[in-house]
């Protein structure tokens, strides 16, 4: 999309808008299935040959196109985002339409893929064994579909199309991500960079620090763990949910994909199931194992569920409840069957 806007738009002259395409784009333009494509480079050139649109205002549609698809500079603040509402009058209207169509459209035409690859082989590229994706790596426990999988999790627009046009086919901008995280009610069309005030992850990033994630509570919640009947009295709010680093980025991902509430409800669901593993491991391996206790099989369970879902949350809260020696203790009374005395 840069030669097309670079080389062709931004040329516009009395020239054919096809003597200015490459071979590609050629292709493409004068391919009868693709005539929105051909009808839409035509308009648009039209547009920029427009003599009320000056060579400088050309050249800072040019530079705007440029800026907003460096995606990691938006995200850390180096760039300032462009919206649409900036653009030129003249030409604003069908560049936001043009590229606001272009992802459902122009990744999903047959030359396209047969020249730039298929969407799935990108999403294969970016789960495969290396990375070794098998939960969302935004909230970290939503499903995502394998390498192995027939079809692929949905591409989440990091940036959204609604805000950043421009970026709708920038596969730096394309993230694969759980359906919650995705979803409307969680992230959907909000604009992560707040118009530019908030620093945000980028999404490909291996550099920044790994986020802890810390559990707190008190006492008062403690009949509630032993006794899960009690679910309809319960405020899931009551677990604090702490991170390991504080940071703008930090802040905008648990916003955004409002992680704290999501990471608050989890713990809600599990919170008697993960206490009753524990107390079952001790209960089957006090009498085989001297000096047995409660703090132990804690530390069994997290070491040995550390590969399943939601286990950094898991090991987060068992943390917590070795804090707690009446909970201890209640690990400890058990019969036979492993239920409490």
């Amino acid at each position: 999309m840069e030669y097309l806007i670079v080389e062709v738009w931004c040329k516009a002259d009395r020239k054919l808008p096809k003597t200015r395409l490459n071979i590609e784009l050629k292709s493409i333009y004068e391919n009868k299935d693709y005539e929105w494509f051909k009808n839409s480079v035509d308009n648009i050139y039209s547009l920029f040959r427009d003599k009320s649109l000056s060579q400088a205002e050309k050249d800072k549609f040019q530079e705007t196109f440029i800026n907003n698809n460096e995606i990691e500079k938006l995200c850390n603040g180096s760039n300032t985002p462009v919206y649409s509402m900036d653009f030129h009058p003249i030409i604003k209207v069908a560049i936001v339409n043009f590229f606001s169509e272009l992802y459902t459209k122009f990744l999903g035409w047959k030359d396209v893929k047969d020249n730039y690859g298929y969407k799935k082989d990108y999403y294969d590229l970016l789960v495969s064994k290396t990375n070794r994706f098998k939960e969302c790596p935004c909230c970290g426990y939503g499903d995502l579909k394998t390498w192995f999988s027939d079809n692929r999790s949905a591409f989440d627009h990091y940036l959204p199309i609604k805000h950043y046009p421009l970026s709708s086919v920038n596969f730096d901008n394309l993230a694969p991500m759980c359906d919650d995280c995705n979803g409307r009610g969680i992230k959907g069309e909000k604009d992560i960079l707040s118009s530019g005030k908030k620093k945000a992850f980028y999404p490909f990033s291996k550099i920044h620090s790994a986020i802890n994630v810390l559990v707190d509570f008190n006492s008062s919640i403690i009949p509630f763990i032993i006794d899960d009947l009690k679910d309809e009295k319960f405020d899931k709010k009551s677990f604090k949910i702490k991170y390991s680093i504080s940071s703008p980025e930090v802040e905008v991902w648990n916003r955004i994909y409002k992680i704290e509430s999501r990471y608050q409800g989890k713990l809600a669901d599990n919170k008697c199931g993960w206490f009753r593993k524990a107390k079952n491991i001790y209960g089957s391996l006090k009498d085989e194992i001297p000096g047995y206790n409660a703090s132990k099989a804690i530390d069994f369970v997290i070491k040995n569920d550390k590969e399943e879902n939601l286990s950094f949350l898991k090991a987060a809260y068992l943390d917590k409840i070795k804090t707690f020696p009446t909970l201890l203790k209640a690990i400890e009374e058990v019969s036979g069957s492993s239920e409490m005395k």
